[in-house]
């Protein structure tokens, strides 16, 4: 029997459309807002350099995060530091909402985990915190040095990818942060692309959503900017976005749309390395 043709009648679109809305996070960061927020039931996976402002992103999100859904719950993942680290260095120049409302944020990191532990137990964990609390945004910071991924076969790393796939069908908006390969650096010859992960290409193949986080020294600035590669089934303004570090708030406080003539620009100016 042949599939019927989709119910196109108003009220049929009209639930579509408020589904649709109601699956996105309201958000002021411009990297978001582009193409209608964080979205339950999906990957969000951003790759870059080590050291060119990976934390600074996930600390400005969490921040937005907190200021714009107070009523929503965060569950952040930590690989590299731990959660004293975090906490320690989080708490400086957060605003007073923020802090009113900290409770939303539970931090966990693999550091505190028993070293017997093994990438079998890190899911289980994971995902039965994740059940248990019901968390509304998920991020993972980062995977590419996470258990579940590092030191991996092929296999184990495209298992992981599509375990987290399944993870953020669980009504949650799911941000993967991933090494980009040790051979990129900010003066790198090229820009940056999905396939500059570090390790399986799986990740970035399953992500609905997927940015890059692209770093330029010219001289001794540091100009950042983070470009969309992926954002399947919804508009989007501009694939680019530069953004400037406050010392202040150490977020991404300001950030605007550029084009790809004003990144390129940058990018030939860039220093490299000789020979």
């Amino acid at each position: 029997m042949f599939p019927t043709s989709p119910d196109l009648s108003e009220e049929n679109i009209a639930e579509k459309i408020a589904l649709n809305k109601a699956r996105q996070f309201p958000t002021a960061i411009k990297l978001f807002a582009n193409h209608n927020g964080l979205r339950r039931n999906k990957i969000h996976t951003l790759i870059a350099p080590t050291g060119v402002g990976k934390s600074t992103f996930v600390r400005t999100m969490i921040i937005d995060f907190i200021e714009h859904n107070p009523e929503k719950k965060i569950l952040l993942w930590l690989t590299e530091e731990t959660k004293d680290d975090f906490d320690e260095a989080f708490v400086s120049g957060v605003s007073k909402k923020v802090l009113d409302n900290i409770e939303c944020l539970k931090v966990i990191s693999e550091q505190s985990l028993d070293m017997n532990e093994t990438k079998e137990d890190v899911y289980r964990y994971l995902n039965e915190i994740v059940n248990y609390y019901d968390y509304d945004l998920v991020i993972l910071d980062n995977i590419t040095t996470s258990k579940l991924y590092i030191g991996g076969i092929n296999q184990d790393q495209e298992f992981a990818a599509g375990w987290l796939k399944n993870l953020s069908k669980k009504d949650l908006a799911l941000f993967v942060i991933a090494h980009a390969g040790g051979s990129v650096q900010e003066n790198s010859s090229k820009l940056l692309d999905e396939n500059d992960i570090r390790g399986n290409k799986t990740l970035p193949n399953l992500s609905e959503f997927l940015y890059i986080l692209q770093p330029f020294y010219v001289g001794n600035r540091l100009f950042q900017f983070l470009v969309t590669k992926k954002h399947r089934n919804q508009e989007i303004g501009s694939k680019y976005i530069g953004v400037k570090y406050d010392k202040e708030t150490k977020t991404f406080k300001d950030s605007a749309y550029v084009s790809f003539e004003n990144l390129k620009e940058v990018f030939k100016q860039r220093n490299r390395l000789d020979g």
